[in-house]
């Protein structure tokens, strides 16, 4: 579409490229969802075009019911009003900060932990690095650990719970023996391709343009709306089943089984790929995600540098991204410890 310069972008159109039922939705809770409140008309193209492409014209009634299969536009934590419009919508917004003046809760933040405090197996307390000092809190109840797929493993390490073997080569004395712990590491794959559109295709890129970029900037300051307060919202699963060429499909699965049948392959790993199988043989399941990212991206050389969206070139056409997501790997990877360091000193093995 040609540039209006006084509205660069498009106001959200049909209920059928935003799926929704209202019923499956809280109205009441502190972090809010939202659809977009403006989008580029390169969106709900591309919803267009690959339901063609994908043979999928039926549309999910709501794709967070349990049934997302096909194209559409995604919600966002995205408030849209109250004090907080056109701002994200989380947990430090929408629970901390209302809960902040309790006096029974303290928040530290650019605190390192060492380790879990263990006293005859049971967690008591925590043992942390704040602000250059070591410091340990002792808790009434209970200890809870939420670090995340990397951290997490790495506390327990470094707490003496895990492989004894690893443990040793840390030089950590194993206190609880946890053999999983750190193992079974997942992350879905995605490939990425980028586009460069016809002339006069506009994309998020048009912010490159100083009086695009101060309009944007106006609608955020002046309404809380408008691009600056939108999420990359089109993306779409397809099941791998109703793609791939049945040839295909059946090399996959039989490569799979292969694998199960490795002497290192235990038999927890051999129930999760009878899962993986499963989801292949289906046509109802989500196995492959794209989305839709209405802009120029470097993934090449973005991900080491976290430059992947470099400022656009006047003199280069609009692009695109699609990224090809695969949602149930086959591989299994591990996070451990190498040494007793600590969370600053020494990052995890991956």
């Amino acid at each position: 579409q040609q540039r209006d310069d006084q509205q660069t972008w498009s106001s959200a159109s049909t209920r059928s490229l935003y799926p929704h039922v209202g019923e499956n939705h809280g109205t009441k809770g502190p972090v809010h969802t939202s659809f977009n409140d403006s989008s580029f008309p390169i969106g709900d193209l591309s919803i267009k075009a690959m339901d063609e492409v994908s043979g999928l014209s039926k549309k999910p009634t709501d794709p967070w019911s349990g049934d997302h299969i096909g194209f559409f536009n995604t919600l966002g934590a995205v408030s849209r009003s109250g004090q907080h419009k056109g701002k994200r919508s989380y947990a430090a917004r929408g629970y901390f900060q209302a809960n902040a003046c309790r006096p029974n809760l303290k928040v530290l933040c650019e605190a390192q932990v060492n380790k879990i405090v263990l006293e005859d197996g049971v967690a008591k307390g925590v043992e942390f690095v704040y602000h250059g000092m070591n410091e340990t809190v002792y808790a009434k109840k209970e200890v809870i650990l939420c670090g995340g797929v990397i951290n997490s493993p790495q506390i327990l390490e470094l707490s003496g719970i895990g492989d004894p073997k690893i443990l040793k080569q840390a030089g950590v004395e194993c206190k609880i023996e946890l053999p999983g712990v750190g193992e079974n590491l997942q992350d879905h794959a995605c490939a990425v391709l980028g586009l460069d559109l016809k002339p006069g295709t506009i994309t998020m890129d048009i912010l490159g343009d100083p009086q695009v970029m101060e309009a944007a900037g106006k609608a955020l300051v002046e309404t809380q709306s408008g691009p600056l307060t939108s999420i990359v919202s089109t993306q779409g699963f397809l099941p791998y089943k109703l793609q791939a060429p049945a040839s295909e499909l059946e090399s996959t699965v039989k490569s799979i089984r292969e694998t199960q049948q490795l002497s290192s392959t235990t038999p927890f790993y051999k129930r999760q790929l009878d899962q993986v199988i499963a989801h292949l043989e289906s046509d109802r399941s989500a196995n492959l995600q794209f989305i839709v990212v209405p802009a120029g991206a470097d993934y090449e050389n973005g991900i080491a540098t976290q430059k992947m969206w470099p400022p656009p070139d006047n003199n280069r056409l609009h692009r695109m991204v699609i990224a090809s997501c695969l949602q149930y790997p086959v591989a299994r990877g591990t996070c451990h410890i190498s040494s007793s360091g600590g969370l600053i000193a020494d990052a995890p093995t991956v």
